[in-house]
């Protein structure tokens, strides 16, 4: 929605993620993030530092053929195109016009997708980006999952990296997993009144009752609740807080003058986590908006967890115990159907050999 050269004034928290791709310390590099925050312009910006700064064959992948060759042709090769920098490392005159890759001067990179086990596997390369992987699908034909096969090809490479970015599904989902198996930083901000940093939570939004959708969405009534002075945080106050904001990784947290409190996991995977709460484009009040009109209806309940909030969906189900069943038993003589019974069931547990 803003053209133009790469500024990361508005969206800061892309900053150490970024330099992550140039730390030869990191090999893996994991964003659970929601939708629309950019992490797929992430991809784009480390394949350009790729190509001009630190070459090396490279593999995208998308969840099918069809994504994946318009994701190049609608905004990988205009963006590559618009680069002078970028431009200048093309090799020939034109890109492929076939779509099956990116020649440059001194690597390749070739689109992918999740369905096709033979464009996962068939050359070794130091670069895997692997774009929404939570819709890739569980097999890649009669082969491994598509993300392990694609990720095989950099097994020969010291320094090589391994890119995911996705929003979540539910904890089996590959983001999720992976994220969980790294550092796991999140972004932490300073209130604009008390000056204490914390993590940004969906539970700390609040808006009047019984205000109309529409009112909450346009007229800006929701605001963000400090959890340390219960300050009420606006709008207006995000951009400044944004700016200030660091990332912590797990078991650290941040102090009031940004200082990391704690001693950070050794680790070679960065994960981080973030939420639509931190969007510069998106208002507390459209999340309260988005989140009344999806309550009562799972399927869009679903959406603004994943794709919102990037947490992963969890069933809610009812359990049951066995003193809650015992507590159904009645007492019947055998061999007689109870007078109450509707249908009688039998089951069978069947082993290996019995």
């Amino acid at each position: 929605a803003e053209p133009g050269p790469l500024r990361l004034g508005r969206t800061p928290y892309l900053r150490e993620p970024l330099d992550c791709f140039s730390n030869e310390d990191i090999e893996e590099i994991s964003l659970q993030w929601g939708t629309q925050l950019g992490k797929t312009l992430f991809s784009f910006i480390t394949m350009g530092y790729a190509v001009d700064q630190d070459p090396g064959t490279g593999l995208y992948v998308m969840p099918d053929e069809q994504q994946a060759k318009r994701v190049l042709r609608t905004r990988i090769i205009p963006l590559f195109e618009g680069s002078p920098v970028i431009r200048q490392h093309q090799a020939g005159n034109r890109w492929d016009n076939s779509q099956e890759r990116l020649d440059f001067d001194r690597m390749y990179i070739f689109p992918a997708w999740s369905q096709s086990p033979a464009s996962l596997a068939s050359f070794p390369c130091r670069y895997v980006w692997l774009d929404e992987v939570d819709k890739y699908p569980v097999w890649s034909g009669r082969e491994a999952d598509p993300a392990s096969l694609a990720e095989e090809r950099t097994k020969n490479f010291w320094n090589r990296k391994k890119v995911r970015v996705s929003s979540p599904t539910t904890h089996a989902g590959l983001i999720n997993r992976h994220y969980r198996h790294s550092d796991r930083r999140r972004y932490w901000v300073p209130c604009p009144k008390c000056h204490e940093y914390q993590v940004l939570t969906w539970s700390q939004v609040k808006w009047p009752e019984g205000e109309t959708l529409d009112a909450l969405k346009y007229h800006h009534l929701a605001w963000y609740e400090c959890e340390h002075c219960h300050a009420k945080i606006a709008d207006k106050d995000k951009p400044r807080m944004l700016e200030q904001g660091r990332w912590a990784p797990s078991g650290c947290s941040v102090d009031r003058k940004g200082n990391l409190v704690g001693t950070p996991p050794v680790s070679a995977h960065a994960g981080f986590h973030l939420s639509s709460l931190y969007s510069p484009w998106i208002t507390f009040g459209e999340m309260a908006a988005e989140f009344l009109r999806s309550k009562n209806e799972p399927n869009k309940l679903m959406n603004f967890i994943n794709g919102w909030l990037a947490e992963v969906w969890v069933e809610r189900v009812e359990e049951v115990d066995e003193d809650s069943v015992r507590k159904l038993a009645t007492e019947y003589p055998l061999g007689y159907v109870p007078r109450d019974a509707i249908f009688l069931t039998g089951g069978v547990d069947v082993q290996a050999n019995r």
